[in-house]
């Protein structure tokens, strides 16, 4: 059975500005980045320099927070293996303003009661930030948004 109407009900393209169409196409067109999937790649890579020196900072913030130590591996012990993951962020006209690059532990090769018993995420609830947000607005309250970059790290 066919539910679409078989004529338009009125024409589509007289609401559409068709101005800056062009412009978009060829914008996007010539933005077009690929980000490394790897490490390997992320070294050869056109921007290379860029993707070292977020490399470079990911690890200094690593070191500065003491996230790890160097130990000895004990027989027996389940090592988790650790990739990179890269990413462009981009300003409103799609041209790349910063390369970022996290280092992050494959956690997905854990065994639960094996490798750990209980986890704990330090996220907020949905509530917690609804009740954050009707309290400012019932006080009157300036609400500032930010990002802390090693915020995970601690």
């Amino acid at each position: 059975m066919d539910y679409a109407p078989s004529v338009a009900r009125k024409e589509i393209s007289s609401s559409i500005s068709q101005d800056n169409i062009l412009n978009y196409r060829s914008n996007q067109s010539i933005n077009v980045s690929v980000v490394p999937k790897n490490y390997h790649q992320a070294l050869n890579h056109l921007n290379a320099d860029e993707w070292i020196k977020s490399i470079n900072n990911e690890i200094g913030s690593i070191e500065e927070n003491n996230v790890w130590i160097p130990v000895k591996i004990p027989p027996g012990s389940n090592v988790l293996a650790s990739t990179w993951v890269f990413c462009e962020k981009e300003d409103q006209f799609s041209n790349v303003v910063h390369h970022k690059a996290c280092l992050c532990v494959q956690g997905y090769a854990q065994k639960e009661e094996i490798d750990y018993h209980n986890t704990f995420a330090p996220t907020r609830r949905l509530s917690s930030l609804h009740f954050l947000l009707s309290l400012c607005a019932s006080r009157n309250y300036d609400i500032h948004q930010m990002d802390v970059k090693t915020a995970f790290l601690q």
